[in-house]
């Protein structure tokens, strides 16, 4: 089972791209959404400082669109499945483990509540964040 704690977004570092994966994509969506009623851009920021105090976010593109904060949820809670749920080493997971690591997220994700959730994507919007203040600050164009 994965463990939310485990949980860490991370870019878009794996396509969950399975079909039983992706069905849970408008409902983090619709979470994310609400979550951005409950609490404003100043309520979020404080939460962003809380988690690690980087104070090196920018609201850009990534942290604005759900569509991109969805996609580094999920890339995070499947990323987690297969680090923590499999250990196939440098070779690549059968298909049978793969299997595994299915079933394990959408379990995760059939059965997540409300804490859960906004901890997922607080910790994807933290991501967006600070990948959108690295491309607007940091990020040499030449």
């Amino acid at each position: 089972m994965i463990d939310i704690k485990n949980v860490k977004a991370n870019g878009i570092s794996f396509n969950p791209n399975y079909p039983s994966v992706q069905e849970f994509r408008p409902i983090i969506e619709t979470a994310i959404s609400v979550f951005r009623l409950r609490y404003s851009n100043d309520d979020i920021l404080s939460m962003l400082n809380s988690i690690d105090n980087r104070e090196d976010y920018y609201f850009g593109i990534r942290f604005n669109d759900n569509s991109r904060v969805a996609d580094r949820a999920l890339s995070a809670v499947c990323s987690t499945a297969f680090k923590d749920g499999l250990e196939y080493g440098p070779q690549s997971p059968t298909a049978e483990e793969i299997e595994m690591a299915q079933n394990s997220i959408v379990e995760f994700l059939k059965n997540i509540d409300g804490k859960t959730m906004d901890l997922l994507i607080i910790d994807a919007m933290r991501d967006c964040a600070s990948a959108d203040h690295w491309y607007k600050y940091e990020k040499q164009w030449d």
